[in-house]
């Protein structure tokens, strides 16, 4: 057990294909600070702490990237980046159409879309989505 956990940790700080990019030992070995600091609500403060230390991109997990520069969110999530950063702040509505676009093909895509166009949402498929707000014309 002692060797895989060993072996594990190994390959996610010297073999893993995000290897390559700058961060605490700790964070690009297990996911346990990472948890820890969600689960507390530290992350952001955390986060920017290693921004300040490593730069403008950091491997935060063994699995997961942070980057501080807004080209970057462009760059990963094109034209609605975009339209999300000239609000003045983050919305739902931008990060489920944000999530949206990576799901095209799934069939939550039809009822998010006729919820943000404002169009009726049939109200017993109301109360199976609970993250989205339906707004239900009578």
């Amino acid at each position: 057990m002692l060797a895989f956990w060993l072996g594990n940790v190994l390959y996610n700080i010297y073999l893993h294909p995000l290897c390559s990019y700058p961060g605490p030992w700790y964070t690009r070995a297990s996911v346990l600070p990472f948890a820890y600091w969600l689960a507390t609500g530290e992350l952001t403060n955390v986060a920017r702490w290693i921004h300040d230390q490593y730069g403008d991109s950091v491997r935060i997990a063994p699995n997961k990237l942070s980057f501080i520069q807004s080209q970057a969110w462009q760059e990963i999530h094109g034209e609605i980046a975009e339209m999300c950063l000239s609000k003045p702040a983050w919305s739902a509505k931008c990060a489920l159409k944000a999530i949206a676009r990576k799901r095209r093909k799934r069939g939550l895509t039809k009822i998010q879309a006729s919820i943000w166009q404002g169009k009726t949402v049939h109200p017993q498929l109301c109360a199976h989505i609970q993250v989205i707000p339906c707004s239900i014309n009578s």
